[in-house]
């Protein structure tokens, strides 16, 4: 005899192995994984049962994730569904299989920060416009409008400036783009017809690093005589951390005596809607990194230690314990927020009568040109920055420059001396 039925409107939180396509190779892959599940009624047939889901590498990531489905399914019910073509003849339409490859990545590759930007792009520039069309027939022209002109000419409320940059029109090519190598691994379509499309072409910022070299490097010196506690505050974010890679710092990755002093990068402080400031447990590139150190980093960081000693004494210091190792923390033991931190380097610019604000990030590009320019060489470069980052290229771009300024003189010279009468 079968078991009975689970009573309607329980639900159950369970660990189970499930196979997962990696986005990345089109392979299949088993890993465990945690499912929350809610029964909730029928939409259509009340004899039926239903099941809302939420399937996260945690309990916790999957009842949140349960939570925000069963959100959609009410909104769902809550609005009209126009039958659309694809529906009416039974085919999967885009809408539906972006929602289910969203569904089906696999939360130990995509971070829920990254999965909530993914459907972010997908619900508000791509399914508005192409979403009720089957995905068996969405074309080259149809994408190819949608990139060139449709998502080109958004312009911000209330305003003629446009909405997306072309960097974020990249973005969101990106992302399409791989939910459709998926659809074409898994059978669902024959061919990717993003792939005819010509992608956005990445544009670098427009600023003059080499200039803001010069600049930085004067602020930074009126810092540490006007001001050591901001200058120790930025002061690491010159050997190329990221923002979040430097506000996640610990204490705890860091040796500061010995011979070879040095730091390992390997978190970030990230934000997460619904839960705060959280302790991602990987770099952006999901890399860890190990660093040298010397002065003047090696000076600030043995000065923040001290100045940590006197914050313990502090009555309003109360840090929670997933913080209380952070290197970056307030007096109140609270960390430093991204914004936080980015109004306090615009801060800073204001009380130096800066005229020209230089962006918190460009520091990181600095940092990468600054090290082509006294020489170091590009797998120590790498293995700062990270292996695959965009800082690299600016890196590149400098010591390119150096060696062509360098080998063109030199074959100057010596055409020079050959034609010489």
């Amino acid at each position: 005899m079968p078991p009975p039925r689970r009573t309607k409107g329980t639900g159950g939180l369970w660990k189970r192995s499930q196979a997962r396509l990696n986005p990345r190779t089109g392979e299949q892959e088993t890993v465990d994984v945690w499912q929350a599940a809610k029964e909730v009624p029928h939409p259509t047939d009340p004899e039926k049962r239903k099941w809302v889901t939420g399937t996260g590498s945690s309990p916790s990531t999957a009842n949140k994730k349960l939570s925000t489905n069963l959100e959609r399914h009410y909104q769902k019910l809550a609005t009209p569904q126009p039958a659309s073509a694809g529906n009416r003849h039974g085919g999967e339409t885009l809408m539906e299989y972006l929602v289910e490859w969203h569904r089906e990545l696999d939360p130990n590759r995509v971070s829920p920060q990254l999965q909530r930007k993914y459907w972010q792009y997908m619900k508000n520039h791509v399914t508005p416009h192409l979403g009720g069309i089957p995905i068996k027939d969405v074309t080259y022209t149809q994408l190819k409008n949608l990139f060139d002109q449709t998502l080109a000419t958004k312009t911000k409320p209330r305003s003629d400036q446009p909405l997306l940059g072309v960097n974020a029109r990249l973005n969101i090519y990106k992302v399409l783009n791989q939910a459709l190598k998926v659809a074409v691994k898994k059978g669902t379509i024959d061919r990717n017809p993003l792939e005819l499309v010509t992608p956005p072409r990445y544009q670098p910022p427009s600023e003059n690093i080499p200039q803001m070299m010069h600049v930085i490097k004067w602020l930074f010196e009126t810092l540490e005589q006007e001001n050591p506690e901001a200058y120790d505050h930025f002061l690491i974010a010159i050997m190329g951390l990221r923002r979040g890679e430097r506000l996640g710092l610990s204490f705890s990755d860091l040796n500061l005596s010995g011979h070879t002093p040095k730091m390992v990068i390997r978190q970030q402080l990230s934000w997460v809607t619904g839960e705060g400031l959280v302790i991602k447990p990987t770099t952006k590139t999901g890399k860890t990194r190990t660093v040298f150190l010397t002065d003047p980093w090696l000076e600030s960081l043995q000065r923040m230690k001290e100045q940590r000693k006197k914050q313990k004494k502090l009555p309003t210091f109360t840090p929670r314990p997933e913080f209380e190792d952070l290197v970056f923390l307030k007096d109140n033991g609270k960390p430093w927020s991204l914004n936080e931190d980015n109004d306090y380097w615009n801060t800073l610019q204001d009380q130096l009568n800066m005229t020209e604000k230089i962006r918190g990030h460009a520091l990181r590009h600095i940092a990468a040109t600054s090290m082509a320019d006294n020489g170091v060489e590009v797998e120590v470069a790498m293995e700062i920055l990270g292996h695959s980052s965009e800082a690299m290229q600016f890196y590149y771009r400098r010591t390119t420059a150096r060696k062509q300024k360098t080998q063109v003189t030199t074959y100057g010279e010596g055409w020079s001396k050959r034609t010489a009468p």
